[in-house]
């Protein structure tokens, strides 16, 4: 019986993009709720994000205070997202 392949999810890529896995807030780490808000956890939504978008989403968390659950994240960390996004793109585009 063959084994079967791992599954990964928009929350998993976050994680390997540097964005905390740790912190909780509500019970959500950072991961899951940019997974979550940002991309609905699916990544066909990939395809509909723009940079615009992305950059007001992440203006969004940065506004928020600490007790809204503000995420701030460093330019590496962004940079990262937005080639998670181009390679999304690119694997469903290829099939």
């Amino acid at each position: 019986m063959a084994a079967v392949p791992p599954f990964f999810t928009v929350h998993d890529d976050m994680v390997i993009c540097g964005i905390d896995n740790v912190t909780l807030f509500q019970g959500h780490t950072q991961a899951e709720r940019i997974a979550y808000k940002i991309f609905l956890d699916n990544f066909t939504t990939t395809m509909d994000s723009t940079i615009d978008k992305l950059n007001k989403e992440f203006k969004t968390l940065t506004g928020l205070t600490i007790a809204q659950g503000q995420i701030r994240l460093m330019p590496a960390i962004k940079k990262n997202i937005r080639a998670f996004i181009q390679w999304c793109r690119d694997e469903i585009r290829m099939g």
